[in-house]
């Protein structure tokens, strides 16, 4: 059992929210863009006209253009998008020398709409990459305006740009002071920065051109809650309602500052008496359900999403925040029984698919969390988010292959997707496909430029290529960004080790990892001759030979034509047989892909709650002991799956997820050379299910485990124990695992028989 060196860092990236005020701009954005294209239509029209052009392809482009607009007004997203590229092309072919445009020309404002209009919809899809990289044409079509660069700013904002975003609209500001979604978009970033005096100066600004609009009011009201100005936002609460009594929107101000108050019974009180003054007004429900799903009041939330139910079987959003109540209350099984109610009573299906991924995988159901987000896709195949998400869910569930697979499909459909690549390359890390990996994470890091962590990992998927460069170079770009980025210092680390002699970075090695430090101490003075630039391979391991503690039978030194003959193992594949109702796999060797073939087989399994697995593990000395860990999370629900303890007394846990594939039966065939990584399966498995039978003899009994030291260029590599290993406290160290049926013979079918006879055709 081994872990190979350096270890791999997991990190995630592209999942950022925070609360209401993300709801809010998102909501604003939405607004600010529709005006925005209105705007540029009507101009474009009018210009038209002042031209006095008839040529077809001006008529064709402004009649694509119009169509999609109205379908964005009618909220059909992807039709739209297909009737502005229709637009598109036809200015691509009026004005070919667009399609190559680098710098800014003056323009028509009929051919410059539809850039706008586009990059409005791509936002509203989520697909903030394409919504810049339109808007960035727009940009280079003269003159610009105002509209322009908020666009702009509201896809860099998608994209978690901030800086760059808030530059944008500056530069809105600097065409019209009076911009004002400019004003709005400079307040929600302030927000964000906790910089909260700024963000209520640009509501404000706002709000002195539009006193009437809910989410800027809304927006003053957070700004001077977070200021502990609680006293000034209910006096501006209580001048709203009195100004614009009969808008049911507003009375919500005022229960904000009531329950941020933590007076949650007077906020209920007034939602209570708002919802009398409406009383056949929909949305008043949803305001009252939503502010008690927010403050964890789910009895009335529930009550209210279910009474609006009554009126409107279908209603989708009503749906939607049960299942959310559900989920803040910590009840999975009750969020998936609406989910399944509501899959069958709602027109639009991929919005409540997605709802129960975002459940699933908040309760680390990360391979249900993947199907939900599959169907979604199936709904929804033009929207990158969906894709994005499926493969977080994924990688997470270490189903690196299919997460792999799906990334180049994806990939080739959103090639600009930063978060796509980001998921794509990580999986492709794990599978050891470091070529691919760099592609994927080098466009990730491209579109995601400010991201330090996608340099970092960028970084060290070429540093485990070889490339050491690159993987230079990327590190310190990553710590450019953040200087305190663990995975760029690891990187820059171990190429540091790389510069030194062979036998400096093994004495290295040893030092930092051996288990038993007294044999390190003890043997200082001979480790001090690796450091010798010119000391040989048979010497370093002469060397290690004696340095290592004395009946060592598990830390070992290969190099040379020896280490020539280990690919072998890397390239020995699990053997698979499927007899009836008994499926079979042979488990030779625990390698870095060997947890990835192993879930890949029992991932197509149909119905194996039904069938008896049988894992041989005969011979099998072990391996990497990550790709036990990860075969038992796919085979057990959440547990911890092994502890491992370390020589300076830290330990370190290895979970399992709740998804799990369930079986009949499970048989484990083992021998005396089963030992380490396929004991930790054997123990693991046995400790924690009921239905587990260990037919064989009694194992190994390795109860420690290694790290790696791999350096393919000069034909190198080290072994050296590093940890023990415990199963629910229990380790097996000098004892080995005691099998429930003994087996004298050696064929396969001597271990068989007895599984056989247990097993009903």
């Amino acid at each position: 059992m081994s872990n190979t060196y350096p270890y791999k860092v997991y990190t995630t990236f592209g999942f950022t929210g925070n609360g209401v005020d993300n709801l809010n701009v998102w909501r604003k954005i939405s607004l600010a863009i529709g005006v925005i294209c209105c705007i540029l239509l009507f101009s474009a029209c009018a210009n038209r006209l002042l031209d006095g052009e008839e040529s077809s392809s001006r008529r064709a482009i402004e009649s694509y253009n119009q169509k999609g607009f109205d379908l964005m007004e009618e909220g059909h997203i992807e039709e739209a998008i297909a009737q502005f590229e229709k637009a598109i092309d036809a200015i691509y072919k009026a004005k070919p020398e667009f399609k190559e445009l680098s710098s800014p020309i003056k323009s028509s404002e009929a051919y410059d709409s539809p850039f706008n209009n586009i990059s409005w919809a791509y936002h509203d899809l989520g697909d903030y990459d394409k919504s810049l990289e339109y808007i960035e044409i727009a940009l280079l079509l003269l003159p610009n305006t105002d509209a322009e660069y908020i666009n702009k700013g509201n896809s860099l904002y998608g994209l978690s740009r901030y800086d760059e975003a808030m530059e944008q609209y500056e530069n809105a500001l600097k065409y019209n002071k009076d911009s004002i979604y400019a004003h709005y978009g400079k307040g929600m970033l302030h927000y964000d920065r906790s910089e909260y005096r700024e963000a209520l100066q640009s509501f404000n600004a706002f709000l002195k051109q539009d006193e009437s609009d809910y989410d800027a009011m809304e927006m003053k009201v957070y700004s001077h809650i977070a200021l502990g100005e609680s006293s000034k936002a209910l006096d501006y609460a209580e001048h709203i309602i009195s100004k614009y009594s009969d808008d049911y929107h507003v009375y919500l101000l005022k229960a904000i500052v009531l329950g941020e108050q933590g007076d949650f019974e007077a906020s209920s009180q007034f939602l209570q008496e708002t919802k009398a003054k409406f009383p056949d007004n929909p949305d008043v429900l949803d305001m009252l359900g939503e502010f008690y799903a927010d403050y964890g009041q789910t009895d009335e939330a529930v009550s209210i999403f279910r009474d609006k139910l009554k009126d409107n079987p279908g209603d989708a959003d009503a749906y939607w925040w049960l299942m959310s109540v559900y989920e803040g209350s910590g009840e999975y099984d009750k969020a998936k029984a609406i989910y399944e109610e509501a899959i069958n009573a709602v027109d639009n299906k991929a919005m409540i698919h997605e709802r129960m991924g975002d459940t699933a995988y908040n309760f680390s159901y990360y391979l249900e969390a993947a199907d939900y987000y599959g169907l979604a896709v199936k709904e929804l195949p033009e929207k990158p988010l969906h894709y994005m998400q499926q493969l977080s869910s994924l990688y997470s569930a270490s189903r690196n292959a299919r997460c792999a697979e799906l990334g180049q499909k994806a990939r080739s459909l959103f090639p600009d997707h930063s978060d796509i690549a980001w998921y794509s390359g990580l999986c492709k890390v794990e599978l050891g496909e470091y070529e691919d990996a760099i592609q994927d994470l080098l466009a990730a890091a491209e579109n995601d430029p400010e991201s330090s962590e996608a340099w970092a990992q960028l970084a060290y998927a070429n540093l485990l290529f070889g490339d050491e460069d690159k993987a230079n170079e990327y590190s310190e770009r990553s710590l450019e960004l953040y200087s305190g980025n663990y995975t760029a210092e690891m990187v820059k680390e171990s190429l540091k080790e790389k510069d030194k002699p062979i036998g400096a970075q093994i004495k290295a090695f040893f030092e930092d990892n051996y288990l038993y430090l007294d044999a390190v101490e003890a043997s200082r003075g001979l480790l001090s001759e690796l450091d010798q630039p010119d000391i040989s391979l048979k010497e370093i391991a002469e060397r290690f030979e004696k340095a290592k503690k004395k009946g060592d039978q598990f830390s070992f030194f290969i190099y040379g034509d020896d280490y020539d003959q280990l690919g072998y193992y890397e390239e020995n594949d699990l053997e698979l047989r499927e007899e009836g109702s008994m499926v079979y796999i042979r488990i030779p060797t625990f390698h870095m892909r060997t947890d990835d073939a192993f879930i890949d087989i029992i991932d197509r399994i149909e119905e194996p709650e039904s069938k008896s697995l049988v894992l041989d593990l005969r011979g099998n000395g072990g391996g990497i002991a990550q790709s036990a860990n990860i075969m038992l999370d796919a085979l057990l629900p959440d547990y911890v799956t092994s502890m491992m303890i370390y020589r300076n007394g830290q330990t370190e846990n290895f979970y399992s997820d709740p998804s799990y594939t369930a079986f009949q039966h499970i048989y484990i065939l083992v021998d005396e050379n089963s030992a380490s990584a396929s004991e930790l399966l054997t123990l693991g498995l046995k400790s924690y299910l009921s239905n587990v039978t260990i037919v064989g003899r009694d194992t190994y009994g390795k109860g420690v485990g290694q790290y790696v030291f791999d350096d393919p260029v000069h034909k190198v590599l080290l072994y050296v124990v590093n940890f023990y290993w415990n199963v629910k406290q229990e380790n097996i160290n000098d004892t080995g695992i005691k099998p429930d049926i003994y087996v004298k013979g050696n064929s396969l079918e001597a271990f068989m028989k007895p599984v056989r006879d247990r097993i009903k055709p």
